[in-house]
């Protein structure tokens, strides 16, 4: 692992705006916010952890209370303040890690747990034993648990097809789709420490040679016309989803599935009616708090 120190950037906000937040962080820095609360609190702490060579500077700093301070919750003002910016090492940020990620089951047919938890697996369920490392992605995010939970429900007996995990991160819509028979399995992602980490998690569940990694971005992927998938996870901003929807729809299938998530409720419309009129159509929906994931199929030309 590489011995580097990492920004971590919080809020305090309360707990009813906290997916709002959420949103603005993560368009802000680009990375995946996380939220923890106690149990007998108000308010959530939403945190980014940036790489040391990131930009959390005062100018992006402002920016992101400018954009917090536009919602519509008042006693938010006051909790901008509170905006807090901090170096950790890696191994405090190994020990942030252990304090909220959990084991966490989908459809019962498969189990996500750290490396850390004893937790063990039912009968007949795939176990992903994850390490983020540095990579973010553990299934307890909203736009991560609903493409979990497809993975889980499109899987067809025998031969669930081929799959390709667009912006894999730590690896875990891959590993979790290896585990559950897929095959082949491909999973892109333009950060190749990303990647080296994903690879790492994936060797840790043994199916290193069930997976094709590649630190690539999708413009550098190049359609084939002979290598279509049955399901494409893309859990990318909507802003990607919405400049990148040629390229993607290229790499599903007809009658294949596409999973697009991490997207705010309030630019879904966009994206579903950027889709459709690529010939897509919308087979189901779920609203998260501030986002909302969907499964698009393709349909037969």
């Amino acid at each position: 692992m590489t011995q580097c120190s990492w920004w971590e950037v919080s809020v305090t906000v309360p707990a009813d705006a906290a997916d709002a937040v959420a949103g603005i962080m993560e368009a802000t820095f680009a990375a995946p916010p996380v939220q923890c609360q106690r149990a007998d609190s108000s308010v959530t702490k939403v945190t980014v952890y940036l790489p040391k060579s990131a930009r959390s500077d005062s100018g992006v700093i402002k920016s992101l209370k400018e954009k917090i301070s536009a919602l519509a919750w008042g006693k938010l003002h006051q909790c901008l303040r509170r905006v807090r910016i901090s170096r950790l090492k890696p191994e405090n940020w190994r020990d942030s890690w252990k304090r909220h990620f959990r084991p966490i089951e989908f459809g019962g047919a498969l189990l996500i747990k750290p490396a850390w938890s004893h937790r063990k697996a039912k009968p007949g369920q795939a176990v992903v034993i994850l390490n983020p490392g540095l990579a973010f992605g553990t299934g307890h995010h909203a736009t991560t648990a609903y493409c979990l939970d497809e993975i889980v429900r499109l899987r067809r007996s025998g031969n669930p097809g081929a799959f390709l995990d667009v912006g894999t991160g730590s690896g875990i819509l891959a590993i979790a789709a290896a585990k559950l028979g897929y095959k082949p399995v491909r999973a892109i992602d333009i950060d190749p420490e990303a990647v080296r980490y994903a690879l790492a998690n994936a060797r840790r569940n043994k199916v290193q040679r069930l997976i094709e990694f590649s630190a690539v971005g999708l413009a550098d992927l190049e359609p084939d016309s002979c290598r279509t998938y049955g399901v494409v996870c893309a859990n990318l901003s909507d802003d990607v989803l919405l400049k990148e929807r040629r390229r993607l729809a290229k790499l599903v299938g007809h009658a294949s599935r596409l999973v697009v998530s991490g997207i705010l409720r309030k630019d879904f419309a966009r994206v579903q009616n950027s889709y459709e009129a690529l010939g897509f159509a919308l087979e189901r929906s779920r609203t998260d708090g501030e986002w909302r994931s969907a499964t698009l199929v393709l349909r037969d030309a």
